[in-house]
């Protein structure tokens, strides 16, 4: 049986990953995101234009791609729920790092 759907997207999920830049301070900035595709030997990522990491990445910054494995998902979750502008207290930082 063939069904049509009315979609304002087509968007299905992809295998979460990392992405970590630095600001022209030195601080350090991780998000979560799971837009990407390979080619050959080159990934290609999606970074919304309003996040931290893209104002980063136009400012010259390297990126370093982790993609974290299942025994990590509670951190990912962790880090996803927060935002380039927040300001992380020493503890919440520790927890990301153990």
């Amino acid at each position: 049986m063939k069904n049509k759907s009315k979609l304002n997207s087509f968007y299905y999920g992809f295998p979460v990953f990392m992405v970590t830049t630095q600001d022209s301070e030195g601080g350090n900035n991780i998000c979560t995101a799971s837009s990407s595709i390979s080619l050959g030997e080159k990934i290609i990522i999606g970074i919304s234009k309003g996040s931290k990491t893209h104002s980063n990445l136009v400012a010259g910054s390297d990126a370093v791609i982790n993609i974290p494995d299942h025994t990590q998902w509670e951190k990912v979750e962790q880090v996803g729920r927060l935002t380039g502008g927040d300001t992380l207290s020493e503890n919440q930082t520790k927890s990301l790092s153990q």
